[in-house]
C-alpha cells in the first residue's frame, strides 16, 4: 500500500457506506474506518423522534430498514 490516506464510497441496497483508509507504506494498511449505511440511516431518529409517544417508536423502527450489527460500534 503506497504511504497515504484516502477516502473511497460504494453504494448497496441500504445507502452508501464511507471507508477511510490509512497506510504507512507497509503490506497492510494501518487503520481503517467504515461508515456503514445502517449507520447514517438511524441518525435520523433525532430529527423523527420529538413530539411522538414511546409507543410510536416501534412502529417509527419498523419503517426504517438498518441493520443493528452494523451500527452497534
Amino acid at each position: 500500500m503506497p504511504e497515504g490516506h484516502t477516502y473511497a464510497w460504494t453504494e448497496n441496497p441500504l445507502g452508501i457506506n464511507g471507508y477511510y483508509l490509512v497506510s504507512k507504506g507497509d503490506k497492510t494498511p494501518w487503520r481503517l474506518k467504515l461508515r456503514s449505511a445502517s449507520y447514517s440511516n438511524i441518525q435520523v431518529l433525532r430529527e423523527m423522534l420529538p413530539g411522538h409517544l414511546v409507543a410510536d417508536m416501534v412502529a417509527i423502527l419498523g419503517s426504517m430498514f438498518f441493520v443493528v450489527g452494523d451500527i452497534d460500534k
